[in-house]
């Protein structure tokens, strides 16, 4: 009888030992996405802070950024050792002075604004096969490999 009832204890207690630790893998896999998710959440509200003047976002294993056309006063843009492949449109990032996407997986040169601030565009590692002829000109550019252009 005494040991019916020992037996049934260590039952009971390998039950609640089972219990908590799959409780425990539920919690861990809340933080997990947490972790994930939060960056990713904080991401897709950047494009509305207007006041913005550096963005760094290296290093995050980013597809592609969120939309930045309201950014228009980032100067920089630091977006570089991520998986990005498509470019980011900095069409309206008149403040530009600073682009970083080196490292990355873009095929495509990124959208420019027509009127330009920018200083340096670090474009190296990555998959872009030549840089458009509109670009080649731009002497003011001293990072940008023109032995891509033409």
């Amino acid at each position: 009888m005494l040991l019916l009832v020992l037996l049934v204890l260590v039952l009971v207690l390998v039950l609640v030992l089972l219990v908590l630790l799959v409780l425990l893998v539920l919690l861990l896999l809340v933080l997990v996405l947490l972790l994930l998710l939060i960056p990713l959440l904080l991401l897709l509200q950047v494009g509305e802070l207007t006041e913005l003047t550096e963005l760094n976002v290296a290093d995050n294993s980013l597809i592609k950024l969120c939309d930045l056309s309201k950014l228009t006063k980032l100067e920089r843009l630091a977006a570089f050792w991520n998986k990005l492949v498509f470019p980011p449109d900095c069409s309206a990032l008149t403040a530009l002075t600073e682009l970083e996407l080196y490292e990355n997986q873009l095929e495509e040169w990124p959208a420019l604004p027509t009127q330009s601030a920018l200083q340096r565009i670090d474009l190296k590692k990555n998959r872009i096969a030549a840089i458009p002829l509109e670009y080649c000109s731009l002497q003011r550019l001293p990072e940008v490999h023109k032995d891509l252009c033409c």
